[in-house]
Parts: C-alpha cells; sequence; structure tokens
C-alpha cells in the first residue's frame, strides 16, 4: 500500500528543497522565505526557515522565526528554547536572560535538566557580558534547579578563581 503512495510537492518545494540538498543555501533562503511570505501560517516553512538560518550562522535570523513561531503558537516549549538560543547566538544577552526568566517561572518549581541547563545558560549570559558577580549570584541562587552539583560546582569554582575571590 505504501508503495504506491505518492507525494506531491510544489514546484517552489522542490526548489527550496534542492537548494539546502545542493548547499545552495542562498537560493534555498529566498525559496522558504518567498513560501512563508505566501502563507504565514505554515508553521514547517517558518521551522525550515529557522534551520537554514542557524546553517548559515544567520542568528538574527534563527531568532526571529522563533519568535514568528511563538506569535503562532506561545505554549510550545520548544519554540521558546530555540528563541533562548537564538538570542544568546546574536549576542542579545540581556533579552535571553529577561526570556530565560520567564520561561523558567512557568516551569515546575522542582530540580530538572530544563531548569539546570537554563541556569547554566543564564550564568553563560553574565559572564558573556564579563559581569561575572551577576554569575556567581545566578549559580548560587539557582542551586535548587541544579541536578548535576558537581558541575555547578566547578562552575563556581571557576567564576571565584577568575574574580580573586
Amino acid at each position: 500500500m505504501l508503495a504506491n503512495a505518492r507525494i506531491v510537492l510544489s514546484p517552489l518545494q522542490v526548489v527550496m528543497y534542492a537548494g539546502i540538498n545542493g548547499r545552495n543555501y542562498a537560493e534555498a533562503r529566498k525559496a522558504f522565505q518567498l513560501a512563508s511570505m505566501y502563507d504565514p501560517t505554515n508553521l514547517q516553512v517558518t521551522i525550515d526557515l529557522a534551520s537554514l538560518h542557524v546553517q548559515m550562522s544567520d542568528y538574527k535570523g534563527y531568532r526571529s522565526c522563533h519568535q514568528k513561531l511563538i506569535a503562532q503558537l506561545p505554549n510550545r516549549s520548544n519554540f521558546w528554547l530555540g528563541f533562548m538560543v537564538g538570542t544568546y547566538l546574536e549576542g542579545n544577552y540581556t533579552q535571553c536572560v529577561d526570556v530565560i526568566r520567564a520561561y523558567r517561572d512557568t516551569l515546575e518549581k522542582k530540580a530538572s535538566v530544563l531548569r539546570q541547563e537554563l541556569v547554566f545558560l543564564e550564568a553563560d549570559c553574565f559572564v558573556a557580558e564579563n559581569d561575572l558577580p551577576s554569575a556567581i549570584v545566578c549559580l548560587r541562587s539557582g542551586m535548587n534547579d541544579v541536578l548535576d552539583e558537581d558541575t555547578a560546582n566547578e562552575r563556581l569554582a571557576k567564576l571565584y578563581g577568575q574574580t580573586g575571590e
């Protein structure tokens, strides 16, 4: 039954995927952006465009795609995580910290891998801004969210060493 199934692709889809497979990312990006313009509610096109942006190291485009996805489906956690990563890669650390804090408040208040990684990402934002005292405060106050205390303590020790404390 599946042997007789056919997949029907539009000419635009063929151009988009041929561009990706041929490593012609610029052409693929144009095609995806055109498809996104004609059908702004098509989540798959936006998701694929976000992946293409990150492959091209266009982090602003990656972040904006995830921002668009959040506007369409705000309850999807993977869109929020992508938005956080995009703001971090883009170098917008203040916005990344704000998003992390807002998102963490929506999670269950018990230690988990996700809450731990959010603490670590928030601390990394402070380190990237060269605000080591805030990174230390972030790690110390986030210890209730951390499952791997050895890694957290190692990060704290490095930060204390860098600050001379």
